[in-house]
């Protein structure tokens, strides 16, 4: 009886660490974020990246790297409006194109614990705080929206399931709740986006499989918002398989990773996946690290983190 009862007990332990974690997982992000005009700008605890987020839905990035060395802003507010101070200040008052699209400050800054979920390998964000519900596109845009438990994938299948380079798969797919679906195929090596065909709420279609080895393919479930040529992602289901009789051609190393402390400045003709592979850490670290969302836009000059 008495083993029982420790069993029982180890048990219910375990349950909550696993509720715990998944909670954990489910992504509660300390923020700091200030209205504008036009707009939001939000700084995350854990990188200091900032968003700039316009209301007409643009992105704007600035890792901690880019905006951290500049001077404070100076630029003083007209009554009844505020200009922001510290990190937000900097990247307002150090940035003309910033200033214009979000006007000034309207509240002071407040904090939050932001709903937050980055579903990879797509690099699309969902942040939720405040009022704002805010689907993060990798193409430097945003649109309010987020999953709906309204809607889901309710069948989802790949064959054959230990796919051939440059041969085809087929994927078939049923869902529920939204307007359409678009199917994404992303080389799982370096995350490039190969293809995202539109189709209906269920069917089947055929992808060629890149020379690579290992892919992923997400059906996601859409709905275009209305008044605008912008969708809205509701629900999602991936699959990531290895593909046989792949390689995975490197590009060449040229340069050095040639650091300053742990920052690395963009040279032309830099990827990320080169500069990755160069300063030996993985892509998912880099991109991480310097909250990039769309890995394949970096700049020559910008400075990055290695971690």
């Amino acid at each position: 009886m008495k083993k029982l009862l420790i069993l029982i007990i180890g048990l219910m332990i375990l349950v909550s660490a696993t509720s715990i974690a998944s909670a954990q997982q489910a992504g509660l992000l300390a923020i700091t974020y200030q209205r504008f005009e036009r707009g939001y700008m939000v700084w995350r605890a854990d990188s200091s990246h900032i968003w700039v987020l316009s209301n007409g839905g643009q992105v704007m990035n600035f890792p901690a790297t880019v905006y951290q060395g500049l001077p404070e802003n100076r630029i003083t507010a007209p009554a009844g409006l505020r200009a922001p101070i510290m990190g937000f200040g900097k990247v307002w008052g150090n940035n003309q194109p910033v200033r214009d699209l979000l006007g000034y400050a309207t509240t002071e800054e407040a904090s939050a614990n932001a709903n937050y979920q980055q579903v990879m390998p797509t690099n699309v964000i969902f942040l939720a705080f405040g009022s704002v519900t805010a689907q993060i596109e990798p193409d430097s845009r945003w649109v309010s929206g987020t999953l709906s438990n309204a809607a889901r994938v309710t069948s989802f299948t790949i064959t054959p399931t230990a796919p051939r380079a440059n041969e085809n798969i087929t994927v078939n797919w049923a869902t529920e709740g939204g307007e359409f679906v678009m199917i994404e195929l992303h080389d799982a090596v370096t995350g490039r986006l190969l293809g995202s065909p539109v189709v209906g709420l269920s069917g089947a279609t055929t992808l060629i499989v890149p020379n690579t080895t290992k892919i992923t393919v997400t059906a996601w479930v859409m709905k275009t918002l209305q008044g605008s040529n912008a969708y809205q992602r509701l629900a999602f289901q991936s699959q990531t398989l290895n593909v046989t009789g792949g390689t995975v051609t490197n590009p060449p190393s040229t340069g050095q990773c040639t650091l300053v402390g742990n920052v690395y400045t963009v040279q032309r003709g830099d990827t990320l996946y080169r500069i990755a592979r160069r300063c030996g850490v993985t892509l998912d670290a880099l991109a991480t690290a310097n909250g990039i969302v769309n890995r394949n836009q970096i700049y020559v000059g910008q400075r990055l983190i290695i971690p």
